[in-house]
């Protein structure tokens, strides 16, 4: 499911930026790999970090871009590799980074949208996800703990 969202993110990211007159042809491949994995890692990012719901509802339409800190990341890292990868300059990529991005996620709601994607099901299974990694990490410092008591009173 997390492959479908990042699918859509990935497609629309080329279909914007393809369709752009502001990135050179040159550099349009190049573009479309910042845009795109940026916005994929962040998404992955938020989604294990605790902001999950925050994510899904700009992403769904629920919740407005314009503002979002989430988006404040997003250009700050699209602008980071657009400099660092392309050799953009920070101002040039600022004004494209603030010209598509939102064209992006725009599209990219509107896809998801029209897929019927369910953002629930992926939260249920991040959810349970979540809920095996805190049962791991519960286990192995319980474990850890014994193997202390063991070492300090010689059990």
């Amino acid at each position: 499911m997390l492959d479908n969202i990042l699918n859509i993110i990935k497609e629309q990211t080329s279909e914007v930026i393809k369709g752009s007159s502001e990135i050179q042809e040159d550099k349009k491949e190049g573009a479309i790999k910042v845009f795109s994995e940026s916005i994929g890692d962040t998404f992955k990012e938020k989604l294990s970090g605790g902001e999950a719901k925050e994510m899904m509802n700009m992403l769904s339409g629920k919740s407005k871009s314009d503002g979002n800190p989430i988006m404040d990341v997003l250009k700050n890292k699209i602008i980071g590799g657009l400099s660092s990868k392309l050799g953009m300059q920070e101002s040039s990529a600022g004004s494209i980074v603030s010209s598509l991005l939102p064209m992006i996620i725009s599209k990219v709601i509107g896809k998801t949208s029209a897929s019927g994607f369910d953002f629930s099901k992926l939260a249920g299974s991040l959810g349970s996800n979540l809920k095996d990694k805190a049962g791991d990490l519960a286990g192995s410092a319980a474990d850890s703990g014994k193997s202390v008591l063991n070492k300090v009173f010689g059990g």
